[in-house]
């Protein structure tokens, strides 16, 4: 189970990585072309936020290939799919989905300060969730789990309040 993880996630870094450089680079040439200013810790966040975020994609969606399931399914009803799994494949399934949402609740405050309020942190890690599972179903790329959903926004919950543990500020 771990090495089957550590393998999408090592997949993941070699497909975001270079994604994640390309964006860097139009970044700051953007920053350039406007004279704006660049304001290193923002931008330090903001580039975390986006590699999170291919890397997020690379893991989700561009797993297999678009086109690889032989079918596309969605599953409405949440926890059934759950029973009877493996007891290492339950544990990756609920623990995985937390897990992998956890960087979005702590980083989108830092990257982004106008969302630092808890609802709002939680409103976009669920809305990124249903995109991630809306793609899934259209690409055919892995299973629309409404269980996804409702597992990766408790990470991005536990997320912000990491990000509130971490950097002490005011809770709202």
């Amino acid at each position: 189970m771990f090495g089957r993880a550590l393998a999408f996630t090592i997949q993941a870094l070699t497909t975001a990585f270079p994604l994640w450089l390309c964006w860097l680079a139009g970044r700051l040439c953007w920053l350039k072309l406007r004279r704006q200013k660049i304001i290193s810790l923002r931008e330090f966040w903001l580039a975390a936020f986006v590699g999170y975020l291919l890397c997020l994609l690379a893991i989700t969606i561009w797993r297999y290939g678009i086109g690889t399931s032989a079918q596309r399914i969605v599953n409405l009803l949440p926890i059934v799919a759950l029973i009877g799994l493996p007891a290492l494949d339950l544990f990756y399934n609920i623990v995985g989905n937390i897990v992998w949402f956890v960087p979005f609740g702590l980083l989108l405050p830092l990257a982004f300060p106008q969302h630092r309020a808890f609802q709002r942190a939680v409103f976009w890690g669920a809305g990124c969730s249903a995109l991630i599972e809306l793609s899934q179903y259209l690409l055919a790329t892995g299973i629309a789990d409404l269980d996804d959903l409702l597992f990766n926004t408790i990470g991005t919950a536990l997320g912000w309040c990491a990000y509130k543990l971490l950097f002490g500020l005011r809770l709202k």
